[in-house]
């Protein structure tokens, strides 16, 4: 594209609305990073970091866990590889998709809607406090809704909005691709399949380009399948594994669901809630008087409504099944549907009202909600990345204070956490159940230092070790008079 066709493109105001909203979307997520970039791992991150060192270096710190998708681990591998190993660069990363998810939302809504339905869900999704939290953090929430709206644009361009073969293979390619990165993204083919069987029946099981769709998929995914069986002995461990982690047999299904649905004014803020469910009233009261024509023969503008609610339903109950609990970033890819069609209740309603004597006040009302909702969500953002933000810390720099003072040989005994095994680069002994077998442990493995924390889950004699004569304190870290953390190094002439 050249510059007088950039010209061309920026001169119409909605192009320029959308270029305007993504660029300040990209600039509130590098802001968070410029705040953040220095924060301690969390659980998760380390693990995933860890398991990239291994597949770098061939170091194997800690156990594999097959629940965790091995896409992202293997891309931080390639950038440790090439001498790029910095977590700022992780973070970029994050970045990079997570913005990505906003080009692609509004091309989606754009094509299953109109610009103007557009531009107010990737407003939206540019603002959502729990969207930019995860993109600072290298996490796969972030990532996960970026690939369904990929995989659904390119499903927009080619079947529902006409044939194109091209574009529909795209989406099961790009379908899989999200599933390597988050096993919770295989909802989307759910989607699809639910789709396809209304809109097709029968005809679904005639036409080749169905069948070669399910197959560019099922190849795409060959790889992960290949991993899992150098590294797991079992092409599908992902599976039995992400299945028995997430409780999928013995969670509590329908409370798990009441629980997300309670924390929804939370999640929205009250006018943006009030919002969704009056644009969602709207959307069911439609389907309900013309249930005739989508059994029959829907029209297109039908169809595109109907696939944005299932989209909306079918991921929300899909993802609870699979998780098993409660975590608000595991529906992360819900809120891309609940927001475009808040954005469609909003354009429907003032199609209904609008008229030439009052377009300004319209437009005037309409900017000053989004506005709020801005404001409303941006400050949920930065009362929650900023103290968060110092989370682990202490672990953090007791790991670092560890590696500096040790030796690449010497072991630490602790309750195991990746966090600490992440920064210190050493071995981690942990502690037995039984403290009478602790001193037999100590004189076996031979560690340098104890380390206990509020962060760890410690022995239940784990408040006796302070008055151990052999343990000399190296770094302690209270608040009040509340222990934090200690590490102790073991002085072996004191051992009994």
């Amino acid at each position: 594209m050249n510059l007088n066709k950039i010209k061309n493109f920026l001169k119409d105001k909605t192009n320029l609305t959308i270029v305007l909203i993504i660029l300040f979307g990209i600039l509130v997520r590098i802001y968070y990073l410029i705040v953040t970039y220095a924060q301690p791992l969390w659980w998760d991150e380390a693990e995933y970091l860890l398991m990239a060192k291994y597949f770098a270096t061939g170091i194997r710190s800690i156990d594999l866990l097959a629940s965790r998708p091995l896409l992202l681990p293997i891309i931080l591998a390639f950038f440790m590889k090439i001498g790029l190993n910095y977590e700022i660069i992780f973070r970029l990363i994050e970045i990079v998709i997570s913005s990505l998810g906003l080009v692609f939302i509004y091309l989606s809504t754009k094509e299953l809607f109109n610009k103007e339905v557009g531009i107010v869900s990737t407003l939206l999704l540019s603002v959502f406090y729990l969207n930019l939290f995860y993109t600072e953090r290298i996490l796969l929430d972030s990532i996960a809704p970026t690939f369904w709206v990929i995989s659904i644009y390119f499903f927009t361009k080619g079947y529902i909005n006409k044939k194109d073969n091209r574009k529909f293979y795209l989406s099961a390619f790009f379908g899989s691709i999200g599933i390597m990165f988050y096993n919770q993204t295989m909802g989307i083919f759910i989607l699809y399949l639910i789709f396809l069987l209304i809109s097709e029946r029968l005809n679904l099981f005639k036409e080749k380009r169905f069948y070669i769709f399910g197959l560019i998929a099922i190849i795409t995914f060959i790889p992960n399948f290949i991993l899992n069986q150098i590294l797991y002995k079992n092409p599908i461990e992902f599976v039995n594994t992400g299945l028995s982690v997430g409780n999928f047999s013995t969670a509590n299904y329908s409370q798990n669901i009441l629980i997300y649905l309670k924390y929804l004014p939370f999640y929205l803020g009250n006018l943006l809630l009030a919002i969704f469910i009056i644009s969602l009233v709207i959307l069911v009261i439609k389907f309900i008087i013309g249930i005739d024509l989508i059994i029959k023969n829907p029209n297109n503008e039908t169809k595109k409504e109907l696939f944005i609610f299932l989209w909306l339903l079918i991921s929300f109950l899909v993802i609870i099944k699979i998780v098993g609990h409660f975590e608000d970033r595991y529906i992360m890819p819900t809120f891309i549907p609940l927001f475009i069609i808040s954005s469609l209740g909003i354009y429907k309603i003032k199609e209904q009202i609008i008229k030439p004597s009052n377009r300004s006040v319209i437009y005037a009302v309409i900017i000053l909600l989004l506005l709020v909702i801005s404001f409303t969500q941006l400050k949920k953002a930065e009362d929650i990345i900023k103290p968060k933000a110092e989370s682990f810390k202490e672990l953090k720099e007791a790991g670092i204070w560890i590696k500096e003072n040790s030796n690449s040989e010497d072991k630490i005994l602790t309750s195991n956490t990746p966090i600490l095994l992440y920064y210190s680069e050493r071995k981690i002994i942990s502690f037995p159940e039984k403290e009478e077998e602790l001193i037999s442990l100590i004189q076996k493995e031979k560690p340098k230092y104890i380390l206990i924390s509020v962060f760890t889950g410690n022995p239940n004699y784990i408040n006796n070790v302070l008055k151990y004569n052999y343990l000399k304190p190296m770094k302690v870290y209270q608040s009040g008079n509340a222990l934090i953390l200690a590490v102790f190094e073991i002085e072996y002439n004191k051992l009994q």
